[in-house]
């Protein structure tokens, strides 16, 4: 799940409750707000409304009978996780290390269990489903599940849908793109979180291939300049670099974040140019963070849905995303959510 940067001050990840009224409308006055940024007169932006193709599905009920033995994060009966450390970081311990080492890697193996899942006619609350089944049995809590009173145990965004899209009835269809974001909280109480991104079927338009390979390079692109004393302003400059080199764009709105006992913890990492600042704190090692940017193929100017959090891009055009947690070391960096298999 990706982090809301409007919520930096009490770093409470992605959204905003679904209750509020200003996440189940989409007002002219904020279509007038993105101008500046899409450069579009009335009658384009219009068009980009209307090009818009994800429609919400039906959501079944959360799960709520859960193992008395898997441990449960702060929020799983509230909704409401509690503030993260006041502290500008955390560097974990060795201890930390080996919790977060091993959050990663439930993680990372979750994910390789969701890509055979994946197929034309499954629903996506299906997938959703083996997905909690899979985290239940290996004795880890779904994280995304009652966040914010999230009702499902993992994020799929088809298409369109830049992140937080809830898994609902929709079947997957031939030439879809699927991003799936699984986080989990550990037997340890750790974290682990990341994403990838998938074409279903055969038939897939060249430009959606293009979007999702190139999105996991400019993902590892950034993944390969972090280390000790590295800015974090950097993470940034190169997602945007070969952002321009594509055409693509880079989402601002939500971003990486620092991660262990608690699911958002500071520094956020931003993956637009200016993003961060030179104030934040330098890489150092036993720092864990995710890279995570959403890369879209047209213009970053998104929109909420009704559901309160599905995020949708404002030109309907295709959206992809790869996430990894990366761990500072002496020497360099170790991606904690490589692939397993």
């Amino acid at each position: 799940m990706k982090s809301n940067k409007k919520q930096t001050k009490h770093l409470q990840k992605h959204h905003h409750s679904p209750t509020s009224k200003s996440h189940h409308q989409f007002s002219l006055s904020t279509v007038s707000s993105l101008q500046d940024q899409i450069h579009l007169n009335t009658e384009n932006k219009k068009k980009m409304l209307s090009r818009v193709r994800t429609k919400l599905g039906q959501v079944t009920p959360r799960i709520t009978d859960l193992p008395e033995t898997i441990l449960r994060p702060d929020y799983a009966l509230t909704g409401r996780p509690s503030d993260p450390p006041m502290a500008r970081y955390t560097v974990h311990d060795e201890e930390g290390v080996r919790c977060m080492r091993e959050a990663g890697r439930l993680t990372s193996m979750a994910l390789d269990f969701a890509a055979k899942q994946i197929e034309v006619g499954i629903t996506k609350d299906e997938v959703d489903r083996r997905i909690h089944d899979f985290i239940i049995g290996h004795g880890a809590y779904p994280a995304p599940l009652n966040y914010r009173g999230f009702p499902k145990s993992s994020c799929i965004s088809c298409n369109d849908v830049i992140c937080h899209g809830i898994p609902d009835m929709n079947e997957l269809k031939e030439g879809d793109l699927v991003s799936i974001d699984i986080s989990l909280y550990t037997k340890d109480g750790y974290f682990g979180d990341a994403c990838r991104t998938w074409a279903v079927g055969e038939n897939v338009e060249q430009e959606a291939l293009d979007l999702m390979n190139r999105s996991e390079e400019i993902t590892m692109a950034a993944v390969e300049i972090c280390g000790p004393g590295v800015a974090f302003t950097n993470v940034g400059d190169i997602i945007a670099s070969k952002c321009e080199e594509y055409g693509y764009d880079t989402v601002r709105k939500y971003c990486g974040h620092s991660i262990g006992k608690s699911l958002h913890m500071p520094p956020l990492v931003h993956h637009y140019r200016g993003g961060n600042s030179f104030f934040d704190p330098v890489m150092k090692p036993g720092m864990t963070f995710t890279v995570e940017p959403m890369i879209t193929a047209g213009c970053e100017a998104n929109r909420l849905l009704e559901d309160g959090w599905t995020v949708v891009t404002l030109d309907g055009s295709w959206s992809s995303q790869f996430e990894h947690i990366v761990l500072i070391t002496e020497d360099g960096h170790e991606i904690l959510t490589a692939k397993q298999e």
